[in-house]
């Protein structure tokens, strides 16, 4: 498998500021139900340098039931590594780091 990283992890969407990011919606990468191992799994295959300087929409309402716990890794692996991050839907995302 391809390793994930920002190029790859999902749709793009327009920042409020204008500049386009990407959308990381965890349930696009799990294959049935979120389970604890699958998303460890996912998170350490992730090429997180690549999301140095990217605008990220981390998407709330995914396909699975995904525990608020979750959202917080991903926000923070992602801010580690230089991302700007929201949280929500494209329409209205709300900003979690800059």
């Amino acid at each position: 498998m391809k390793p994930l990283n920002c190029d790859n992890v999902g749709a793009s969407f327009t920042a409020p500021d204008g500049t386009r990011g990407v959308i990381f919606d965890i349930g696009d990468h799990l294959t049935t139900m979120f389970r604890e191992d699958d998303f460890r799994k996912v998170v350490d295959d992730i090429d997180w340098a690549s999301f140095a300087g990217k605008n990220v929409l981390v998407r709330g309402c995914g396909k699975f039931i995904t525990p608020p716990w979750a959202y917080m890794v991903l926000a923070a692996r992602m801010a580690t590594a230089g991302a700007k991050v929201s949280y929500g839907e494209p329409g209205g995302p709300i900003p979690v780091f800059e």
